[in-house]
């Protein structure tokens, strides 16, 4: 070492086995050469050194702030960070230098050859390091022991899909886990930097997660984190799955602690460990199904801003239908994905070889199809995590390019007299059969022009009733007369719309227009009712998912009947969303003259959707038969809507009040709300007090208006009398007390019931309520 450098670095360096006195002499010697001066100072070796890449940028960072000691964890140095855990920092580290091994006397030599490309990094010297942090330590005093055992069993995993733990040990009151390392990309730094996955890449990565997980079953490991933070995605097209039984030893209670980490630690929590149940295999389907709803989507399944609210939608909250989000998905892998995402561990596999049944196995080069799935155009598939070297080349290279280009235009200037004429003639000869010579002008009579085609059979199949035909796959109506509609029996998923332009009109049969299957969509259809069902529902659905967009229902005058009564089929269907009994969607939709808007039992979570919705009422928007049970949830969104004159926004039967009810989720943003004189926006009816269901209310939302003079909750007892509960009794984010003036008679249209007066702050110049902007039906209004 020269003696302008200070000892204490090289002591330093070397005793934490950061570089060798070797290192250092010949970074000494390369500044001498290049400067013939020496700095006098520590900071300008280490950067120097960082530049040779004998110490990484990190490393460097960590030296000339004063945390060089912090970078030794147990015989491993850290090199760099990666994708954090949350419970747990992982780096990238290497086996540490000393003096007595055999790593030490080569590491120079090996630097070198493995610099200019000679060999390569050998895998047993790189690991991924996990390091505990020491909260955790403290608080499992058993966990050393547990890891240890958690090693044992890791021995026995052997499959290419999993990278287990291979050692373990404590280090300055913190613990750390190694594993194998690969230069290889997490799922979530994949998803950010190039977006969702491709279908096919989803299934191919399934199938390599089922294998996974079933390798280790026979060792008695859970998983415990399956995410895509622990899915490892190789350039070459095979994953892994690292640090498997980690986490549920860490973090045996996912509710404890977890104010001190991101919410994005709680992604791919199946509903039981959310409510601290211990981990089970099953957990680990449901967060696989999961991840692969991550990589199909490229968003999380469940959006949420802290870790209490992910848990809390972990818990109760839905999660979305990908064929929503994603198209073309492979069926085995859609079937699959909706199989794992039960609620109940019960309907899931039994197994990770069901799941591998499902899916099928990892076909044969299935890393290389993998591979060209996921390779971005533009970019290096072998190495993901690093800058590839830039090609150089040598002045040597340069002047026998040019002496090799000035040749060739010598010798075809010295003989091209001699081959011109050839090329000329070959010319000549290909462009004169494309010359042709005028001829006289010669009166014909025209050709007959082509009788136009006409198709042999018609481009649409009858539909079941009259005026009604299929129409690539939908079912379309025609305007006109009511149509007479039967009962109805959905075999898919099925779109019943009117002819483009124009409205298509349905007259309920006595009782009610039932419909039963899995999803069905109606687009600008009026749903009037017969003289004869006067306090009849128009529609019975027993469908899973329903949406509506441009309808208008409207019942006869003095009616009490509804307009929806909707009885999703109970079970839970794995057609759908599997977390939900049902959903129902209103868009740009008009109702009058109706009991109440939607009817629903009120047995298992639901949600109902509503966006600039106009309803007139005398009925309530939403009106339920029960009270959710507990761990049920019922979710009311609506934006722009307008209630006026309606018995509320939504009204409750509180004859058999649940010891432990479910949730209410309101949502309102941008609506006016202007219930009828002597009704609340919440209405509870029955015998029993509903203390219990107004704390089970939660009221969000934004830019929302309601009159002065009316009342937000109220409860009408079995004898009829109505009792108003405090506003302080529940909070209703976003809705704020106002004059209201409308633009025109309630029965005039939907122009004339826009607010053209109130008083409330909002951050948009645009009314609250139906938007002027979006069309609307105004053919029921009668």
């Amino acid at each position: 070492m020269p003696p302008h450098a200070s000892p204490a670095l090289l002591e330093l360096l070397t005793r934490l086995g950061l570089c060798t006195s070797a290192d250092v002499a010949s970074m000494a010697a390369r500044v001498r050469r290049l400067t013939r001066t020496l700095p006098d100072f520590d900071q300008a070796w280490v950067d120097a050194l960082a530049q040779a890449r004998i110490l990484t940028a990190y490393q460097a960072g960590e030296i000339n702030a004063g945390r060089a000691e912090q970078l030794a964890v147990g015989p491993y140095i850290i090199e760099q960070p990666l994708d954090s855990l949350g419970y747990a920092t992982v780096f990238r580290a290497r086996l540490r230098a000393t003096p007595n091994t055999p790593l030490a006397r080569v590491s120079h030599w090996r630097r070198t050859l493995r610099r200019v490309g000679l060999i390569r990094q050998t895998p047993c010297t790189r690991v991924r390091l996990a390091v505990i942090d020491a909260a955790s330590a403290q608080a499992e005093p058993s966990l050393v022991a547990n890891l240890e055992e958690l090693r044992e069993r890791s021995r026995r995993v052997k499959s290419p899909y999993v990278a287990p733990i291979r050692t373990v040990g404590r280090a300055g009151g913190q613990l750390w886990a190694a594993a194998d390392y690969r230069n290889d990309m997490t799922a979530a730094e994949r998803l950010t930097r190039f977006g969702r996955f491709d279908p096919t890449a989803v299934l191919i990565i399934a199938r390599q997660m089922a294998a996974a997980l079933a390798a280790c079953s026979p060792a008695g490991i859970v998983h415990g984190d399956v995410s895509a933070r622990t899915l490892l995605i190789g350039a070459d097209g095979r994953t892994q799955l690292a640090f498997p039984g980690l986490r549920q030893l860490v973090r045996p209670h996912e509710t404890e602690r977890c104010e001190t980490l991101g919410p994005e630690v709680f992604d791919y929590l199946s509903p039981q460990r959310a409510a601290d149940a211990p981990a089970a295999e099953s957990d680990d389907y449901f967060s696989a199904a999961l991840v692969w709803w991550h990589l199909l989507a490229g968003r999380a399944p469940r959006a949420a801003a802290t870790a209490q609210e992910k848990l809390h939608a972990a818990r109760s909250l839905k999660i979305p239908n990908i064929t929503h989000l994603a198209s073309d998905i492979p069926a085995a892998l859609l079937s699959a994905l909706r199989t794992c995402c039960e609620q109940s561990p019960m309907a899931r596999p039994t197994s990770a070889a069901a799941i591998e049944q499902k899916l099928g196995p990892p076909p044969r080069r299935c890393e290389r199809t993998l591979a060209r799935a996921l390779d971005q155009p533009g970019a290096r598939r072998l190495q993901w995590g690093s800058t590839p070297a830039p090609r150089r080349w040598s002045r040597s290279a340069w002047r026998a390019g040019a002496i090799a280009a000035g040749c060739m235009l010598m010798i075809v200037a010295g003989t091209w007299p001699q081959w011109q004429p050839l090329v000329t003639r070959k010319l000549a000869e290909e462009v004169a059969p494309t010359i042709k010579i005028a001829a006289p002008t010669v009166a014909a009579t025209p050709a007959p022009l082509p009788k136009p085609i006409t198709p042999t059979a018609p481009p649409t199949a009858n539909g079941p009733w009259p005026s009604s035909t299929w129409e690539n796959g939908e079912l379309v109506l025609a305007p006109g007369e009511p149509i007479a509609v039967e009962q109805f029996k959905l075999t898919g998923p099925t779109t019943i719309r009117s002819r483009l332009g124009q409205r298509a009109t349905i007259a309920a049969p006595q009782a009610g227009w039932r419909l039963s299957g899995a999803e069905v969509r109606f687009e600008n259809i009026d749903f009037v009712a017969d003289a004869k069902n006067l306090n009849d529902p128009l529609i019975r659905l027993d469908v899973r998912r329903v949406e509506f967009v441009g309808c208008s229902w409207q019942h006869q005058r003095q009616s009490t009947g509804p307009a929806l009564v909707w009885n999703p089929p109970a079970g839970g269907g794995r057609d759908d969303d599997v977390l939900l009994r049902g959903e129902l969607h209103l868009a740009d939709c008009l109702l009058q003259h109706i009991g109440s808007a939607i009817h629903y039992d009120g047995r298992g979570s639901a949600l109902v959707e509503l966006a600039n919705v106009l309803h007139l009422g005398p009925g309530a928007l939403v009106q339920l038969d029960s009270a959710p049970q507990r761990g049920q949830l019922l979710e009311l969104t609506a934006s722009h809507v307008t209630l006026r004159e309606a018995a509320g926004l939504l009204t409750v039967n509180c004859n058999a009040i649940p010891t432990d009810p479910g949730q209410f989720l309101i949502v309102t943003d941008d609506c006016v709300l202007c219930p009828s004189t002597g009704v609340g926006l919440l209405n509870f009816v029955g015998v029993e007090q509903p203390a219990a269901l107004l704390q089970a209310v939660a009221w969000r939302g934004q830019g929302s208006v309601m009159p002065q003079h009316a009342t937000l909750c109220l409860w009408r007892d079995g004898e009829g009398t109505a009792r108003g509960a405090d506003d302080e009794k529940l909070q209703a984010a976003g809705l704020v007390r106002s004059p209201l003036d409308f633009s025109g008679e309630k029965s005039a249209g939907p122009a004339a019931n826009r607010v053209v007066r109130w008083q409330a702050p909002r951050q948009s110049p645009e009314p609250p309520g139906i938007r002027e902007t979006k069309p609307m039906p105004s053919g029921a209004l009668r």
